[in-house]
């Protein structure tokens, strides 16, 4: 399990990195975008007809990229209340178990996501004129990045055994749960 575990995690690191990357990217473009068209529709009285829709497809993109970093850093809202009235050792199989939840409705999420994608690629969007499977691309596309990066912090749950602090995680300026 320890090679196993070591891939999982590399793959997972690798993934984040070009996400993270591609998010950078993604944002830029649609400032650029947004901003040269403020430009020419305002300076040169000409608008880029294919801004708007470019814009909003490249922020589906990055939101859903955006939540397989969450993911990775454990930022997504969790209701830590009832798990925290454990003791440490359940705490740890309950915060398992809830992450291979996680991974079962991601792997639906996929599923069905790719399915929604394939069914409408054949059909163009209006401005850019490219395959409105392109946009819903991004929901299974993000759930695998998910998956991974879920699986990536049960296989170093387990590796690292029950802690004290399983799944109670407190950010600066946070009200810690009672």
């Amino acid at each position: 399990m320890g090679s196993l575990t070591t891939a999982i995690v590399g793959l997972a690191d690798v993934f984040d990195a070009w996400t993270r990357r591609l998010i950078v990217v993604l944002m830029a473009a649609i400032t650029v975008t947004v901003i040269a068209n403020v430009f020419f529709r305002y300076v040169i009285n000409f608008s880029i007809i294919w801004s708007e829709e470019f814009s909003v497809y490249s922020l589906i993109w990055a939101s859903f990229l955006g939540a397989s970093v969450a993911f990775r850093e454990k930022a997504h809202v969790a209701f830590t209340v009832v798990v925290s009235a454990f003791g440490r050792n359940n705490r740890h199989r309950i915060t398992i178990l809830n992450n291979i939840v996680v991974i079962v409705f991601l792997g639906i999420m996929t599923y069905f996501g790719a399915d929604l994608a394939i069914s409408n690629w054949a059909q163009q969007t209006p401005a850019l004129r490219i395959s409105k499977g392109i946009p819903y691309m991004a929901i299974p596309v993000s759930g695998a990045l998910m998956m991974l990066q879920v699986a990536r912090i049960i296989l170093l749950q387990i590796r690292s055994g029950p802690r004290d602090d399983d799944e109670i995680q407190h950010h600066p300026g946070e009200t810690p749960a009672l």
